[in-house]
């Protein structure tokens, strides 16, 4: 899979700058080590995911989609955003599917949140679940599927009959 050279970059995106993480702390610290990159020039960006074959992607969450470059930091608006019905709290693209998922919340909380799926070029947003619970982020990542119980009692059965015609072939 395609990565960025900027995977690790944290969007300050209060304060409009865009850093890069120069030191993961060791397991069980809190403090880390960045410098800035540069203005983001859009200063309410607030969920950032790299998409690959178009770069590192992020969204104000409600009206648009930006395309942001990884060495200036500098962001372009790419397509203003349609059907979305509440604020985007999360982004991750699945790798198997190609697919840009984006999660929301309802900010009352009187509500359900929703996931789309999110087309960056055109700003489109597809709802995958109306009823998702509100989620304030999500992450993509693979679980290997584990094998059915059957198969491995199908393979012993299998060994222990070999296993039996060949002692009595003797």
């Amino acid at each position: 899979s395609e990565t960025s050279p900027i995977m690790s970059s944290l969007s300050k995106w209060w304060t409009g700058v865009f850093f890069h993480l120069l030191d993961l702390p060791p397991p069980g610290s809190h403090g880390v080590s960045y410098e800035p990159i540069g203005l983001l020039s859009a200063t309410n960006i607030s969920v950032i995911e790299y998409i690959p074959g178009l770069g590192l992607y992020g969204t104000d969450g409600i009206g648009a989609g930006y395309l942001i470059n990884e060495t200036t930091g500098h962001a372009s608006p790419l397509a203003p955003l349609t059907g979305v019905l509440m604020p985007i709290t999360g982004l991750a693209y699945s790798f198997d599917t190609s697919r840009l998922i984006a999660s929301t919340v309802d900010l009352l909380g009187t509500g359900p949140g929703m996931i789309y799926q999110l087309d960056p070029l055109t700003g489109h947003a597809t709802v995958l679940n109306a009823q998702a619970p509100n989620l304030v982020g999500i992450a993509y990542t693979t679980i290997p599927e584990a094998q059915p119980t059957w198969m491995l009692a199908g393979g012993l059965a299998l060994w222990f009959a070999l296993r039996k015609r060949l002692c009595t072939v003797r």
